[in-house]
């Protein structure tokens, strides 16, 4: 089973993988509180230092690359310094921003977190939510299509910030089936059947629970929810869900429950984006979805029992038993 499992993970490097999504940066801020403003009652953070990475959808593409495929960015951002951040990171990494188009209409997404004494004391963020345009969505789609034929999966990364548009997703999911590859969708609530016909769907169990209307705490009413958006969406549907651990629907086969993997749990932070990008990778390589599924809730055990946004390696998952 480990040599299998290795195997797999040593075929990672050989994928080409396209990731499409709400590109964001992630800004942390890091400083001491030692008064109050004379001017509000609020406390003065003196910044002691300052870091920038990836996140949402860039996060998504960084863990991919972390595991060693190739990796081109599908996606919007604005005409800014957060826009330069993003492409100087992902040149560094080695990851194909080529996709990226600039919308002038919208800023590119940013998170400013501001943290003093270890505690989280402020977030604020920049960011226009309003779906792309068909013009946008028409050059994006372009770009896909030029890409596909030499790629092996594909990953949208859905955080509800615009690029979520009706045309936009149906047309990937189109452009994909159409070409016999693989799409993995991690989802946000909002208009969920653009989602249908994908490869796979992996909500978490509150977003399957609000997706399918359905109670998702007992373990009947967790298979019932499940069972649901198989039939919903004609997809595959991998359930993340804590310490409960993972559930697999696949289409015309009996509900598969992985347990959880993790010892120790320090941040939970990023784990999605880990599962995902693993699930991803096993899937291009043309592994099963139960094995591809147990090597996902592998790498989850390993982010979570780290602190902060984590992007795991290859040498890091072969260290697991699998």
């Amino acid at each position: 089973m480990m040599v299998i499992s290795m195997k797999i993970i040593d075929r990672f490097k050989k994928m080409r993988i396209i990731c499409i999504g709400d590109m964001m940066l992630d800004k942390s801020i890091y400083g001491t509180i030692e008064r109050i403003s004379p001017e509000a009652p609020v406390p003065i953070v003196n910044i002691e230092k300052e870091t920038n990475t990836p996140g949402g959808a860039a996060n998504s593409a960084n863990n991919i690359r972390s595991l060693g495929a190739k990796v081109s960015v599908v996606g919007v951002v604005g005409d800014d310094d957060a826009k330069d951040e993003l492409i100087s990171y992902f040149k560094r990494s080695e990851i194909d921003c080529s996709g990226l188009i600039i919308d002038k209409a919208r800023p590119t997404i940013q998170k400013t977190r501001v943290f003093a004494q270890n505690n989280h004391v402020l977030r604020y963020d920049y960011e226009e939510t309003h779906k792309i345009s068909d013009d946008i969505a028409d050059r994006l789609l372009s770009d896909i299509k030029r890409k596909i034929k030499t790629c092996d999966g594909v990953i949208i990364s859905d955080y509800n910030k615009g690029i979520n548009s009706r045309k936009f997703f149906v047309g990937v999911i189109g452009i994909c089936n159409e070409n016999d590859v693989p799409v993995l969708i991690d989802p946000k609530v909002d208009e969920v059947l653009l989602y249908k016909n994908a490869t796979v769907i992996k909500p978490n169990a509150k977003e399957a629970e609000m997706i399918s209307g359905l109670d998702v705490s007992s373990e009947e009413g967790m298979l019932n929810a499940g069972e649901k958006l198989v039939n919903d969406f004609n997809a595959n549907i991998l359930i993340t869900a804590g310490e409960r651990g993972m559930y697999l629907f696949e289409k015309g086969k009996e509900p598969f429950h992985i347990m959880t993997e993790a010892r120790k749990v320090f941040d939970v932070t990023g784990a999605g984006d880990t599962v995902a990008a693993t699930m991803m990778l096993a899937m291009a390589t043309g592994c099963d979805l139960r094995r591809s599924a147990e090597l996902a809730n592998k790498a989850a055990a390993i982010v979570i029992a780290s602190r902060g946004t984590t992007a795991i390696t290859a040498d890091e998952l072969k260290t697991v038993e699998l």
